[in-house]
Order: structure tokens, then sequence, then C-alpha cells
């Protein structure tokens, strides 16, 4: 955590300092040694920023703060504080934490890559440490600390001698994104994609298109602006922009054809990776990529070991960052290769004799579709299983997305499915107007998922797990795998 002076922290948010008794001259001496909106986690000669929303008053906790030592409080409101302790009174306090970041932000004097889209942003996050972790000192997001927030506080975080921090921007509405950049000041601004994720609220692809371009306002320095260019919505808004807000233009493409078939965005482009070729397998997977600038090109090969496609498209733009930044190419291929998957975010386990490729974190139509074609890459010559939930916040657009996720996962060739969920009727509809072979059953929640599959799920199978994070699939792996030996025990027990 940061040592802010008390000047600092006034010129930071330009609020009124009381309860002082020093003169002028010691507010460059009186310190703050950390910062912090939790007096759980509150330390002596902390800075406590009472936060408001709507169901919390950090207000309340200003006593506990003084108490655990801290040594001075940010407020909106100064009735009821404690007596003798400086408070700095602000109108808004969460401005006023993302002022302090942003001063801290420029005091730092780092290269900052801010990260956002619809699907993988974290993934992509996560990525793009790993290829920087060995030649730079980094500091990321943690969790899904990626809000108003959030946001602040990660930069809050970093050490005075870091080198690069990763950023990711989440959002909810219009605005949000905006708000972050302008505190992040980000070198590089990475759009893995455009879905519609929060469509409920933002009403079409569009908006969410727009929403997710504010992360461009913020930019400096470099300016580089990196997008996956097979986002066809993204590619086009971006050709028929009067007026960039990013100076050069990194264009990732993972599909064998599409360099050729969009002559446009290549063209626009100051820096473009290609995936030429991959292998994919269960412990990870091998691929070519063809990098070009406008003053040179080469072709790479890395590995990952860790399975499916999409981890491939998202080291994509992670290579482009860190080839921006010129890392070397041993120094990526290396964080590659030492890359790992969090739980349930596309990650590969053998459970007894079934492999489980547990996906569950959350879900989308752009995920749940790529999610049956990783499937289908990496277990091949299995009988591929799928356990589906629902997708969220779709709003009106429900029932055809999960029409079209059950499209995608009859042409992915599964060979039963298990699903639940307020739209499964729709998800099933789609499956049929592709294949009546298929074997679907449908259930009413996850326990029953459970118990269907525990007697469904034959040795060598390979399960897809797969919903949004509210359907609670992250424990259907061990749970399933209970079920499985318990019914083995009650059936040798009956023998």
């Amino acid at each position: 955590m940061p040592i802010f002076t008390f000047d600092e922290i006034c010129v930071a948010t330009g609020g009124r300092l009381f309860n002082y008794s020093g003169d002028s001259e010691g507010l460059s001496v009186r310190q703050t040694t950390s910062v912090s909106t939790d007096t759980r986690d509150i330390r002596a000669g902390a800075l406590f920023v009472a936060l408001k929303g709507e169901r919390f008053d950090g207000h309340r906790f200003c006593q506990i703060a003084a108490d655990k030592g801290a040594a001075l409080l940010l407020v909106s409101d100064c009735s009821n504080l404690p007596s003798g302790l400086p408070y700095l009174l602000v109108s808004d306090t969460l401005l006023a934490l993302g002022q302090i970041a942003k001063y801290y932000r420029i005091r730092l004097g780092c290269k900052v890559i801010g990260v956002t889209g619809s699907v993988g942003k974290t993934s992509t996050r996560r990525m793009i440490e790993s290829v920087f972790g060995k030649s730079m000192k980094t500091h990321a997001t943690k969790d899904n600390n990626n809000n108003e927030i959030g946001l602040p506080m990660t930069i809050l975080s970093a050490p005075e001698d870091v080198e690069l921090i990763i950023l990711e921007m989440g959002m909810r509405l219009k605005g949000e994104i905006s708000y972050l950049t302008h505190i992040a000041m980000p070198d590089v601004a990475v759009i893995s994609n455009i879905g519609v994720a929060h469509i409920e609220r933002l009403g079409s692809k569009e908006a969410i298109l727009e929403a997710k371009l504010e992360i461009c306002e913020g930019l400096i320095n470099e300016k580089l602006l990196v997008i996956n260019g097979e986002d066809s919505l993204l590619s086009q808004r971006l050709l028929k922009s009067g007026e960039k807000t990013w100076g050069e233009l990194g264009v990732a493409f993972s599909a064998v054809n599409l360099l050729e078939d969009n002559p446009p965005i290549v063209s626009a482009a100051n820096q473009v990776v290609k995936l030429m070729s991959a292998r994919y397998f269960e412990s990870g997977s091998e691929f070519l990529v063809r990098w070009f600038s406008e003053n040179e090109e080469q072709e790479i090969s890395f590995r990952l070991n860790v399975a499916g496609q999409h981890h491939v498209n998202n080291a994509l733009l992670a290579i482009l960052c860190a080839l921006h930044f010129d890392v070397s190419v041993q120094a990526i291929c290396e964080g590659l290769e030492e890359f790992s998957v969090l739980d349930g975010r596309g990650k590969l386990l053998k459970l007894g004799r079934y492999l489980i490729y547990d996906d569950a974190y959350n879900a989308g139509p752009e995920s749940m579709a790529a999610s049956f074609d990783s499937l289908k890459l990496l277990a091949p010559n299995s009988r591929r299983v799928a356990a589906v939930g629902g997708m969220l916040e779709l709003g009106d657009y429900a029932k055809q997305y999960h029409f079209e996720a059950g499209i995608a996962a009859a042409k992915s060739g599964l060979s039963l499915i298990a699903v639940c969920g307020q739209h499964k009727d729709a998800f099933i509809e789609g499956v049929r107007t592709i294949s009546t072979d298929i074997q679907v059953i449908m259930c009413e929640d996850k326990d029953e998922m459970v118990d269907v599959l525990a007697q469904k799920l034959q040795p060598e199978d390979a399960l897809l797990i797969k919903a949004s994070h509210a359907f609670g699939f992250h424990t259907l792996a061990s749970e399933l795998l209970n079920k499985i030996n318990e019914n083995q025990i009650k059936s040798e027990a009956n023998k």
C-alpha cells in the first residue's frame, strides 16, 4: 500500500481537512500508510474511506477505524465522527477514492494495460499477466475486483516499484467503463469481444459495443487498442469511426481464413497476430503464430499447458500486447507455458474414469457455443455429455439465445445433454431442430441433474459443465463424483 501525506490526499481529492491541529508545513509530513474501505482489514496508520451505498454506510464504522489506529478519515458526512481524529470532508467518498487511485497511478509512472470484453476478460487479463511476468514486475486485478471500488483498490495495492499494472474493467451500464478508464489511464486497451452479457440492461449489442469502447477514452502514451479481429461488430465499428480515441490498432485473428477475408481491418491495423495452425489435446495446445507490424514480420511457435481453443484466442491478445512492449519471444513462451486455469473457467479434470471440462463459472451465448466446440476438440473420440444450466441477464432475448445455444450443442455432436433453468424448453427446441437422436434430459435443478448424470454417465465419457454463476454449478463435478461413488457402494452392498 502506498504512503500518502495529508497534503497529497487533499490535493488529489480537493477535500477540506478538519480536526487537524498542525500547521500547513505539517501537512507534507503527516502520513497515511495504507488505504482501506473495510474496517475488518484496516491497519494502524490507514486512511479509512467511508463509502456509502444503497445498503451500507461506512460512516457507521468510523469509530472502529479510529479504535484500530486509522490516521485519517475520508467522509462525506461529518456527523457523529470520533473526536480528535483528523477527517477530510468531500462530497462523494467513492469519487474521492478514484481520485486518490488516479493520483497514485500518475505518481507510479508505470505502464498500464486495461482489459474489457463481454466474455473472457478475466482469462485474457490473467494471460497478459502471465506473458509479462518473466520480464516486468507486474501487478493485476485479483478475483472480480473490476468495478468502481475494486479497480481503484487494485491500483492502490500496487507496490511502489511496479512496472506494469493489468486492470480488468467490468460494467453493467453505460458510462461505467468511462469512469474506470479515466482513473486507470491505460497505455494499451484490450477488448476481447462484444457479446450479449448485460443486454437486459443495455438493450442491444450496439449499445454494449459503445459501452465497451469507452475504455479508449482514458488511453495515454502508446494509445494502442488491441481487439479480436473476428468480432465483426467491433471491426466494422472501428473502420467507420470518424473520431479515433486510439493511436494504433492491434488485431488478433484465430480463424485460418479470416485474415484474407478481412482486408479492410487488416489494412487499418498497425500490428497483426494471426494463428496459422494449432493442435489441441487434453494436456494443452501447440500453435504457430505469424506476427507482423509496419516494420517487422516473423512466425513464432507457442505452447499452452491448458486445454481449450478459447485459451489460444486469449493468448493471441496477450502476445500482441507483449510484442508491442518488446517483450522477448522467450519470455512470452515461458509465460504462456506457466499459465494455469482457475477452477470453473475451462479447467480440464480427470476424475476417476471421467474427463470433466469444468467451465461452470459463468455462461453467455458466446461462451456456451465455445465450450461445446472446445469439448469436441479435446475429446473427439469420446462420448460427449453436457450438463447445461441457464444463461442470465438476457432480458427479452433469453429464449432466442437459449434456442441458439441448443443448436450449437447439437451441432457439436453431443450424445447426452442434461439441462435445467427457466428457458430449458427453448434450449431443447434448438437441439431438436438439428437432431432428434441426442438424448436430452430435462431437470428441475442441479440436484436432480447430479442424480441423473450419476445414473447415465459412462466410464471414459467427457462431460462439459456450463451455466451462469447463480446456478451453483461450480460444485457439480465433486457432487457428481461423490454420488457415483455412493451408488457404486450401494450396488456392491446389494450383491
